[in-house]
């Protein structure tokens, strides 16, 4: 979850990879819970900060951030123009959110 949240508030990309059962979406679909309660975010944030600050890592402050999770089932029969449309799809919401947000996609079953 530590990682997950870092690499979001960062722009950071994150590879999970795990066997079936090892809470791999549940840890996601928390993150999206997390970020959608300001004021957890933000009481998260801090203490990360305080935690951090006496290190050279890089936590942007974004107490206004706007975080959208985009879930994609792969299957069998996934090509790579059905990933190419959900990244696709995160880019150009990504575009419209600028510097305010940031978006998240997931792959199940990859």
């Amino acid at each position: 979850m530590f990682m997950l949240y870092v690499s979001i508030i960062n722009n950071i990309p994150l590879i999970i990879v795990g066997a079936p059962g090892s809470c791999k979406t549940l840890s996601v679909n928390l993150m999206n819970e997390i970020l959608k309660n300001t004021k957890f975010h933000n009481r998260i944030y801090n203490d990360l900060v305080n935690i951090y600050e006496n290190r050279n890592i890089n936590l942007q402050s974004n107490n206004s951030l706007s975080v959208s999770f985009y879930g994609y089932q792969c299957q069998t029969h996934t090509t790579t123009n059905d990933l190419e449309k959900i990244f696709e799809l995160g880019e150009n919401n990504q575009n419209k959110f600028g510097n305010n947000g940031i978006v998240v996609i997931y792959l199940e079953e990859m």
